[in-house]
């Protein structure tokens, strides 16, 4: 091989390595000394990697890694008043994933606040994402000063993360209703979808990801599929599993579309199968759903 050639696949495959290895050293991205004022560490960060997230988050650990966990940091502070810091830095699989914890919370509220890619401060906590990284700050701190204090620490790690993240393309599927959009959730498993609404203990639509659409008085759901055939395959499992869920009522069912009352709550589901998509509708009373399922079409349609 050419000396030169070899030099420079070396050097490549060294810069390469040399990133990823910087890249798992997590507690670089700890705030700065100079931002922390009064608080320090009270003892060394802990970092919890894979299925040691169960130690560390109580029923929460699921969803994370379903979503695609790697790793995490936990750093306890503490100041001279006693007022206490705790900041959480989690590492996802990539930013699609970071996005998808991000839109799970319930910490959001209508006022979002410039932190890293997205991120809000409620109170005296602070949440948001950078990049494939999750990070929440929350404490107790000197009154009237949390939302400055929690700016200004989480503007300190959010400028270590150097790269940021984007919004998975299915989002731009949903349909824009009166110019605003609406509550989103990205998720990838069961586990989340279930949270949004419960169809039946197994898995049965097995979907690559999906969103859904929380609008005033109905929600959207979208899965996607690797290819038409695996979409239409699952389609069939879940229409003939719920037809023969007690639960469901008023079954109907042609090519492509089954529709049905969830008799718990009294909503009606109406589910499509279009290309390697499944759409599915929860809505109240009477609604004309087709404008909306022509818009999300035509929407796939453009990404195609």
């Amino acid at each position: 091989m050419n000396n030169r050639i070899f030099l420079f696949v070396f050097t490549a495959i060294l810069f390469i390595h040399q990133g990823y290895a910087q890249d798992k050293k997590i507690n670089q991205y700890l705030p700065s000394e100079e931002v922390l004022n009064d608080y320090r560490l009270t003892d060394d960060p802990e970092i919890y990697k894979g299925d040691d997230l169960y130690d560390l988050l109580n029923g929460g650990a699921d969803v994370f890694l379903e979503y695609g966990f790697v790793q995490a940091i936990v750093a306890e502070y503490k100041n001279t008043s006693g007022q206490k810091l705790q900041v959480e830095i989690y590492e996802m699989v990539d930013s699609h994933a970071s996005y998808g914890i991000y839109s799970l919370q319930d910490i959001v509220d209508n006022k979002p606040d410039n932190l890293g890619d997205e991120g809000q401060i409620v109170k005296s906590n602070a949440f948001f994402i950078k990049g494939k990284y999750v990070v929440r700050l929350s404490g107790t701190f000197p009154e009237g000063e949390e939302e400055f204090v929690l700016k200004q620490i989480s503007e300190n790690i959010s400028s270590k993360i150097k790269v940021t993240g984007g919004k998975p393309l299915i989002i731009q599927l949903l349909p824009v209703q009166n110019a605003a959009f609406p509550e989103i959730i990205f998720f990838r498993g069961n586990i989340a979808f279930r949270n949004i609404y419960y169809f039946h203990l197994e898995n049965i639509f097995k979907f690559d990801d999906g969103v859904a659409g929380i609008y005033p008085g109905y929600t959207i759901i979208i899965l996607h599929y690797p290819g038409k055939l695996k979409s239409v395959q699952q389609f069939g499992i879940a229409k003939s599993t719920l037809s023969k869920d007690n639960r469901f009522s008023s079954f109907y069912s042609k090519k492509g579309l089954f529709q049905m009352v969830d008799d718990r709550t009294g909503d009606k589901i109406s589910c499509h199968n279009y290309e390697n998509y499944i759409i599915i509708f929860i809505y109240e009373g009477s609604r004309n759903i087709n404008p909306l399922l022509k818009e999300i079409v035509f929407n796939i349609e453009l990404l195609k």
